[in-house]
């Protein structure tokens, strides 16, 4: 009869432990599922901010400023120091401007880098919808400084000579109505403009645009860029 009890006992201690382990690994699992859960949910939460933000790179500059940069072909206007043209030299700076904006998310650029003659450069600008088409040129005829040309609107002339007579010492000869121009009347951008960076004929502006390329190249990024804030 003892031996009985005994067993008996010893069967529900038994029992009573694996109910206990039981319940511990269930509590355990539903501890474990409670917390993967919960982790799930913070990683949504953080991919969907993710998104969100990657989504608002995307659409921040969902209208493109639409640029085209037009350098000068003349190859037979010889800088003073003869050993470069204007057509080489302009190619230099706008291929350095081409550079510094074309990875800028709010700006679409082109440039005339295959040496297309004038008219055709310019039905190519009348075929994208520029926004701001800029032509690059030196000057000639024994002056000094820096002008730029404009038709109809004056507003970005403006704004790139400006930004160009800051990098330099040179007289600024003011911004003039290039209606005669054929590149400035035949163009069908929203805003365009000629710019005259320094004499190619003068010994010293020749030879500073030759040292500066990259500075003038700037002074024209700098001037697109301010018509972000502007605008």
């Amino acid at each position: 009869m003892k031996k009985l009890l005994f067993l008996n006992f010893c069967f529900i201690t038994l029992l009573s432990c694996n109910s206990t382990s039981s319940s511990l690994t269930t509590s355990s699992f539903t501890s474990s599922l409670s917390s993967i859960s919960s982790s799930s949910e913070s990683n949504k939460s953080s991919n969907e901010i993710s998104s969100i933000e990657e989504s608002s790179k995307e659409t921040s500059y969902t209208k493109k400023i639409k640029i085209y940069l037009n350098p000068s072909v003349q190859v037979n206007n010889i800088y003073y120091c003869k050993t470069i043209s204007e057509a080489e030299s302009m190619n230099i700076v706008s291929k350095k401007i081409y550079e510094k904006l074309i990875n800028e998310p709010q700006f679409e650029v082109y440039q005339n880098d295959r040496m297309l003659k004038l008219s055709d450069s310019v039905k190519e600008i009348n075929s994208l919808n520029i926004d701001y088409h800029l032509a690059l040129h030196t000057n000639a005829g024994g002056g000094s400084g820096s002008e730029c040309y404009y038709y109809k609107n004056s507003t970005f002339a403006q704004l790139i000579l400006k930004n160009v007579t800051n990098v330099h010492a040179y007289p600024n000869r003011g911004i003039k109505n290039g209606s005669h121009l054929y590149e400035l009347k035949n163009s069908k951008a929203k805003n365009n403009a000629l710019i005259e960076f320094l004499f190619h004929d003068n010994k010293n502006e020749s030879q500073f645009i030759k040292n500066n390329y990259d500075l003038l190249a700037q002074s024209i990024v700098n001037s697109f860029k301010q018509l972000i804030i502007d605008e």
